[in-house]
Parts: C-alpha cells; structure tokens; sequence
C-alpha cells in the first residue's frame, strides 16, 4: 500500500518469493519504497507479524521487508527434517533478497530462531556483495558443544513448524 507520495503505509500484500526446491515463502513490506532494504527474520514459532512495531519505527527511513519464514505463516510447509535444515534456510534467504532487492545489498536482521538461519548463510560466500555493514564469520558450532546435536536442532525446528503456534499466529510481544 503507497500513499499519494508513493511511501509506503503499512504492510503490502503478500508476494511470494520462490526457494531452490520450490517451498514459496510469503514476503511482506513496508516502509520508504526508496530507502536501503532492512530484510528481518523472524523465529519459530512466529511470523513475519512479529516485525511491525520494528517495520513502523524504521519505516520512514528503511524499507522493510519481512518474511514467513518456511514452516510458519503463509509460506508453504514443508514436512520432514531434512526440509527445515540450515542450508535450505540458507536458500529461503538468498531467494527472499534476491526478490527484493536484486542489485543492492541489504541490511539483516534477526530474532530468536531468525537470527540462527543467519549465522551459517552470513558466513557462506555467495551472502558476500548481498549483505550491507560489517560482517563476521558465525558459525553454530558452539550449539553443539553443550551436547545440543544437529538432528534435535532439525527435529525441534520441524516439530515447531508444525505446531498450531507455527501456523501463522502470532504471539503477542
């Protein structure tokens, strides 16, 4: 939605950018149509909706976008663990920002969950000219010394995306 001077007012409709293997993840902004792009991900058992006080803040300067992610909200659902696994988020992300701003590098930003499907894609090379700011090497080994192993972070992540709470409700922050 745009006003007279062509800003944006709250949330657009919902457009759908496509993943590698198909999954078609919902994508919502707001904002300065003409600002640099702030892509923020949201955790589960979220949505995009969690987003809209920061969207609103920001929205005179940035342009906005959020997400639902896979699992969660108006994006497909996909079932099995192996669907909700870091390199697929990965692609999501890659899938969503080349949809929304093509040319440009973005800014990102993350809560909870979002901010983990982040840290592996950040330190790949193909994010390298696609994020704006400092960037550092993350890496999610530290999950795992605590004896946190990576199939209960698939199977916790994949049961969650099912879960009523992942359908698309959002909580109330």
């Amino acid at each position: 939605m745009t006003d007279k001077g062509g800003q944006m007012t709250g949330q657009a409709e919902t457009t759908f950018a496509e993943s590698t293997d198909g999954v078609r993840l919902a994508v919502f902004e707001a904002g300065n149509p003409d600002g640099p792009v702030v892509v923020a991900v949201h955790g589960y058992p979220d949505n995009h909706a969690v987003w809209e006080g920061v969207a609103a803040q920001l929205g005179d300067e940035y342009r906005v976008v959020t997400y639902d992610v896979r699992g969660a909200g108006a994006s497909d659902k996909p079932t099995g663990r192996a669907a909700y696994r870091i390199d697929r988020l990965g692609d999501d992300l890659a899938a969503v920002i080349d949809a929304v701003s093509p040319d440009a590098p973005v800014h990102l930003v993350g809560h909870d969950w979002g901010s983990m499907q982040l840290w592996e894609p950040l330190s790949h090379p193909r994010f390298a000219d696609r994020v704006a700011g400092p960037r550092r090497n993350p890496q999610l080994d530290h999950l795992f010394r605590g004896g946190l192993s990576a199939r209960y972070v698939g199977l916790r992540v994949a049961r969650m995306a099912r879960s009523p709470r992942g359908s698309g409700a959002a909580r109330p922050i």
